[in-house]
């Protein structure tokens, strides 16, 4: 996402080698993930064709040919085209413009803000996914379009909502979509400890009925710890 600083492992050469010839050159890279992680050697029809302009900051081998790399997301992207596939992958890339459309003002922002703020504050609450040292830095910032950006990298959601907040280019819209993603989690969780709850109520009730001590009258003696009469 754009606006995030964050590190990968690499393993494949010509993705290393790509890292590598950007450090040797402006340090830019596009970053764009597979539609699906057993394909072995993507081309341009085996990804997505939005992805995330990016600086390369830091290069570090690790054992096994894996290099890490820090990137900090500068812009989204389409993919147009591969003009080169050896010995790395050439991207033709056009860079894309987020929008604001729909928003009438700053106090609009402020509202919109507020209100993620607090919807993402239920979240973590809730479903204990988040850190509260992660919470807490989200939830200072300020500026809705960086908000909704850092949201939607940081909560753990599935690749491919990932990819679709990643591919709108409207901050309203991206806003809703982060909204409504989060609201369904939180009901969903709220739904499950319902049913938590029911099932623990079922099974000390059913433990509550097999348990009860039983007289048995003998002939001799009383069965379950009691005196018959």
């Amino acid at each position: 996402m754009p606006e995030m600083i964050v590190h990968f492992d690499v393993s494949r050469e010509r993705s290393i080698t790509a890292v590598q010839q950007a450090m040797m050159e402006d340090q830019k890279i596009f970053l764009v993930a597979q539609k699906s992680i057993e394909t072995e050697d993507p081309g341009q029809e085996d990804v997505y064709s939005i992805g995330t302009v990016a600086t390369v900051r830091q290069v570090i081998k690790l054992p096994k040919k894996i290099v890490r790399v820090l990137v900090s997301g500068e812009q989204r992207g389409r993919l147009t085209g591969i003009s080169e596939k050896e010995p790395y992958l050439k991207a033709e890339v056009e860079l894309l413009e987020e929008t604001d459309f729909g928003i009438e003002d700053e106090i609009q922002k402020e509202a919109m803000a507020r209100n993620l703020r607090e919807v993402l504050t239920e979240y973590a609450d809730k479903s204990g996914k988040m850190s509260k040292e992660a919470v807490k830095e989200l939830i200072s910032i300020e500026d809705l379009k960086k908000l909704t950006n850092e949201i939607a990298c940081s909560v753990p959601f599935s690749y491919t909502e990932q990819q679709k907040l990643l591919e709108e280019l409207d901050i309203k819209k991206r806003y809703e979509k982060l909204c409504s993603e989060l609201t369904d989690e939180i009901q969903i969780i709220d739904v499950k400890k319902e049913i938590q709850k029911k099932v623990k109520e079922l099974v000390e009730h059913r433990c509550t009925v097999d348990c009860t001590p039983t007289c048995v009258a003998s002939d001799c003696a009383a069965v379950c710890g009691g005196i018959c009469t």
